[in-house]
């Protein structure tokens, strides 16, 4: 335990260390700069006061069965063209994230394992690059392999599983390829792709994720290809307004909501691999008829999605019903999300046909407006509604 770092090296001085153990030091287990580099073997660095390995301008550090473990801010940082090679490397319990990397550096993990970091698993922003390969991130309080700014990753054969947040995470204008993972069991979602970020997805299993298996929000030209995306908590894959994803021989099944949701009309798709259940859960043109047995027909200026359909269907029967009644005719307990969306969607369409109606034992109440096929200044009948606005939905 010393007041400062455990080892340091700079001016292109190196070292090679077996089985030490850098623990308990007032800032690092060990400081590398000034192009110095070290080669680790058994080494442990625990119990710091700031990272557990730290290198700095264009040092390099070669780590081979070492571990960086409950230190105050990160297990390893980067900064400034540094390089790591590491394999069966172990980061878990750190303060801020297992490995955090910038600034030009390059970092390259096989057979890694990052478990219950505070923050991230594996950070990279600035320019910096990555290669993961065969590695498991788990159980981290955020994400767990975000990618911001510049940066340039391939995440081949890893598992990323039990995160707090979602599991890999590309923004800014990251690059990268996302092949052969697993991507399970994370408390919001899959793989998402945000900003101006360029993707490359394939052959990864996706499932049992919070929200969206594959959410897609960038505006880059992403390619989705032969992934599975199953049993996700809202959508298997979801491209939002301005992402323009290429799709070809996905997956999806059994989600909660919906498979497939593409809400850009410059999405080129190509779903060879999809069944009709999923071609059919695309966004169709503005327009449909909703026929509701012993009730009004609601004239729609979008087509609801599946479980909107229901909970549609539903309250036009009985005009007002709680979120556990709702839950029960759509057999979910999102009801609640799912409602809300709904709303919102109807309120920017210039229809505000339901209202929330206060709050009981049961949960939220909603209502639907008596006067429903008066919303439009001229209601559409079912032959107009098919021919013009688009299709009729029985």
């Amino acid at each position: 335990a010393n007041g400062y770092n455990g080892i340091a090296l700079a001016g292109r001085a190196c070292a090679f260390a077996q089985g030490d153990q850098l623990i308990s030091n007032g800032l690092c287990g060990i400081d590398l700069g000034e192009q110095s580099s070290a080669v680790l073997k058994w080494a442990r660095a625990t119990h710091n006061q700031s990272h557990g390995i730290q290198a700095r301008d264009s040092a390099r550090v070669d780590l081979a069965d070492c571990s960086a473990s409950n230190n105050e801010t990160s297990g390893v940082a980067l900064f400034n063209a540094a390089c790591l090679d590491g394999e069966d490397f172990n980061m878990e319990n750190n303060g801020y994230a297992g490995l955090q990397s910038g600034d030009e550096c390059r970092v390259t993990l096989c057979r890694a394992n990052a478990t219950n970091n505070t923050s991230t698993s594996v950070l990279c922003f600035g320019t910096s690059s990555l290669v993961l390969e065969r590695s498991r991130l788990t159980e981290s309080g955020g994400h767990g392999v975000q990618l911001a700014e510049h940066c340039y990753a391939v995440i081949r054969d890893c598992e990323v599983m039990e995160n707090k947040r979602s599991a890999v995470v590309f923004a800014g204008q990251s690059r990268g390829l996302v092949q052969g993972s697993t991507l399970a069991h994370n408390h919001q979602d899959g793989l998402v792709t945000a900003d101006e970020s360029k993707v490359t997805a394939l052959e990864n299993l996706v499932r049992s994720n919070g929200r969206d298996g594959i959410l897609i929000l960038s505006s880059g030209h992403g390619q989705l290809l032969e992934n599975q995306s199953l049993k996700n908590g809202r959508y298997g894959l979801f491209a939002g307004p301005s992402s323009r994803p290429l799709l070809c021989d996905n997956i999806c099944s059994e989600n909660e909501m919906e498979e497939i949701v593409l809400e850009t009309q410059e999405a080129r798709s190509a779903l060879r691999g999809a069944g009709p259940a999923q071609e059919t859960s695309q966004e169709l043109h503005p327009g449909v008829t909703v026929s509701v047995e012993d009730g009004p027909d609601l004239h729609l200026p979008f087509e609801p999605k599946n479980l909107e359909r229901s909970m549609l269907v539903a309250l036009a029967k009985h005009g007002r019903l709680s979120e556990a009644a709702l839950g029960k005719v759509a057999k979910t307990r999102r009801v609640g999300g799912a409602m809300e969306n709904l709303i919102d969607r109807l309120n920017k369409a210039g229809m505000p046909i339901i209202r929330h109606d206060g709050q009981g034992p049961e949960g939220n109440i909603y209502a639907l407006k008596v006067d429903t096929t008066r919303q439009r200044k001229t209601s559409f009948t079912k032959t107009e509604t098919t021919s013009i606005q688009g299709r009729q939905i029985c």
